[in-house]
């Protein structure tokens, strides 16, 4: 028997979760890699608990798959990974403040830099450890969130260097339109090269220049450089609709919930608040533990879609908090206790990350970022369950490893 007992209970007491298939990660990171190509070190970015699909697990797979890089966002990220074992580079890709020098130096983390003040508390607190820390500068094309202009990233560059305990690693830049206004993309790339040249022309030296993400990689691989950092490639997911089948991706996510009640009406009813769908003698309503709380965005009430028993339904009324209901037909289908897909396949049909997101009018980022803050998740490899992930507490992952497989 694969599963223990223990782990049985675990899964079956909770009524939403989230199923995260690492072998469809190991899938999509080596299509990264044959993508990028030869000689071109691969970053796996994992901000976002891995945008919801878990970042200790994630970039587990990742390094065990060789990447030679994790992108994270805050420092609270990195730390995570470290305490989980995770060894190889992290750049922190968001911003940073002087007086977390301390902890960037304490856990061997890489920080994008674009402030003077952090880096002569970063140059202080590594001397003071006896360390070198690499950092990558980060370099303002148009983007407006983080970075330098060009003439301000040579005055940081040459700082960079003249700090004994700090190494200037790499240099990046971050596109805003790169799946959508060519023209104003190349501007950007033009002015990040220009910037990287006149930084050379110093005669200092960068291992490393990164601009592709997903979209850049997929729909511009001549820009790829020497380091790409996809992200929401390596979920199985694409950028852009327009990007489908330009590279062989496998969704990695699936989220579902337990049918809690259902019943069939003996009369006119209106569903849930403000009685926004009417329900007639003889309908079948059934209840699932999910609801905007969990991600499922307030905007598909009345619009979205589920799996039960390998069959299409319909969400009817608003979705609540913590659970939304179901239009079964005529016909009793289901009981307490059925799992529902709201993403994912089941038998021969399948809801995506993607037709959700054209409902609610957003992205698919959005879509997976929000459904894992609260769930709990289920990692499997080779189509088994191999461990569940528990939130004792949520500053630490646990795992249970599950033998027999």
């Amino acid at each position: 028997m694969f599963l223990s007992l223990r782990n049985i209970k675990f899964i079956m007491k909770h009524l939403t979760w989230l199923e995260i298939d690492l072998d469809a990660i190991a899938h999509n990171f080596h299509a990264v890699r044959e993508r990028a190509g030869k000689g071109v070190a691969v970053m796996g970015v994992v901000k976002a608990d891995a945008y919801g699909h878990g970042a200790p697990e994630v970039a587990e797979v990742l390094e065990a798959n060789g990447a030679d890089f994790l992108g994270v966002a805050t420092l609270d990220e990195a730390i995570q990974l470290r305490n989980y074992g995770i060894s190889i580079p992290i750049l922190i890709l968001g911003g940073t403040l002087p007086w977390q020098a301390r902890d960037i130096v304490a856990y061997n983390i890489t920080p994008a830099v674009f402030c003077s003040d952090t880096l002569k508390t970063l140059s202080y607190e590594a001397r003071r450890a006896g360390k070198q820390i690499k950092v990558h500068l980060k370099i303002e094309t148009g983007m407006g969130r983080y970075g330098l202009f060009p003439d301000d990233s040579l005055e940081l560059a040459r700082e960079i260097v003249s700090m004994p305990n700090l190494v200037l690693e790499g240099a990046f830049t971050h596109f805003s339109t790169a799946g959508t206004d060519r023209e104003y993309l190349h501007k950007q790339w033009h002015w990040f090269n220009h910037a990287v040249r006149e930084i050379k022309n110093l005669g200092i030296q960068i291992p490393y220049t990164h601009v592709a993400t997903s979209a850049v990689l997929i729909d511009h691989p001549d820009m790829k450089l020497n380091l790409v950092r996809p992200g929401l490639m390596l979920y199985g997911l694409y950028p852009n609709p327009s990007m489908k089948g330009k590279v062989d991706l496998q969704p990695a996510l699936s989220f579902k919930a337990r049918i809690v009640h259902v019943k069939k009406l003996l009369k006119p009813l209106g569903i849930s608040y403000d009685k926004t769908h009417q329900a007639f003698p003889g309908d079948v309503i059934a209840t699932l533990a999910a609801g905007y709380a969990d991600g499922y965005s307030r905007f598909l009430s009345n619009r979205g879609k589920v799996l039960i028993k390998g069959e299409e339904f319909s969400v009817v009324g608003r979705i609540c908090m913590d659970s939304m209901m179901v239009f079964m037909g005529k016909v009793r289908q289901a009981k307490p206790g059925d799992v529902a897909v709201i993403v994912g396949r089941q038998g021969e049909k399948e809801i995506s990350v993607d037709d959700i997101a054209k409902l609610v009018g957003t992205i698919n980022y959005e879509i997976v970022s929000l459904l894992g803050k609260r769930h709990r998740k289920v990692f499997k490899r080779s189509g088994k369950i191999k461990e569940v992930r528990t939130l004792r507490d949520p500053g630490f992952i646990g795992r249970i490893q599950i033998k027999g497989g």
